[in-house]
């Protein structure tokens, strides 16, 4: 079964069915996103005197793809030096509370309705770019296997000289298959006593129904394939959940 992205699939995404099940999940970090947030913005931090020191622009031109609400990234994204952001979600109906999480920014936004993958297959139809930053947090995981490599062949045109990808997202430990991945990290729902059952139950589904994560070494190893300079940031306590750096071919990844 192709599945492009939860916006393009006949399950409605976990933000358009239970705003209130996300938001918790987000609130007791049951998926990592405060120590993915902590480490992308440790990178950022480092990596902006190297933008610097290599004669590249101090300010940021960024793309951040199913931005979902912003929960994650808006503090981030007020205090980063940026000239101009554009925030891509398939659906629809989340992007005004993007708007209204991330308030007034010096800086013009946009705010754009789309799968991510047809994103980067209209680099022509975007009224700005190309991105020094493109971010892509718990996105790709939701493209079958042939739409993530897809992806991964198409962004670099969206990307300026110099700039960088940064992925986090679900990923598949070496040989694991992704039943075996799912039931594993059901678990792990099964252990958030927070949520209600039916809120659980929510989340199991959703999974079964639209999560299909890449293997992460051999999306690695693909990326690498296809050009890029590839570097893993940080692993999840449970080595579920990963982030990565991407540059294009030539531009060596400085360490961290």
């Amino acid at each position: 079964m192709t599945i492009r992205n939860v916006g393009g699939g006949d399950s409605l995404s976990i933000f358009e069915r239970s705003w209130q099940t996300y938001h918790l999940l987000v609130a007791h970090d049951l998926m990592q996103h405060h120590a993915l947030g902590q480490a992308l913005e440790q990178r950022l931090i480092a990596w902006l005197p190297e933008r610097e020191a290599a004669g590249l622009s101090s300010t940021l031109a960024m793309a951040d793809l199913a931005c979902g609400d912003l929960t994650t990234l808006a503090p981030l994204l007020r205090r980063l030096p940026l000239r101009e952001l554009e925030a891509v979600d398939a659906a629809v109906g989340v992007l005004p509370q993007a708007e209204a999480r991330l308030g007034p920014v010096p800086y013009p936004c946009h705010w754009r309705a789309k799968d991510l993958l047809l994103w980067a297959e209209s680099g022509a139809d975007h009224p700005s770019g190309p991105w020094d930053l493109i971010t892509c947090l718990f996105g790709l995981h939701h493209l079958a296997d042939a739409d993530k490599w897809r992806f991964l062949e198409l962004v670099p045109r969206q990307l300026a000289p110099g700039g960088r990808l940064l992925i986090g997202d679900l990923f598949r430990q070496p040989a694991e298959p992704r039943q075996q991945f799912l039931e594993r990290y059901w678990a792990r729902v099964n252990s958030w006593t927070v949520l209600t059952q039916p809120s659980r139950r929510l989340v199991i589904d959703h999974m079964a129904s639209s999560d299909y994560p890449a293997e992460g070494e051999q999306f690695a190893a693909m990326a690498e394939s296809l050009g890029w300079q590839v570097r893993w940031l940080w692993h999840g306590p449970d080595q579920a959940e990963g982030l990565l750096e991407l540059g294009r071919l030539g531009e060596q990844l400085s360490e961290v």
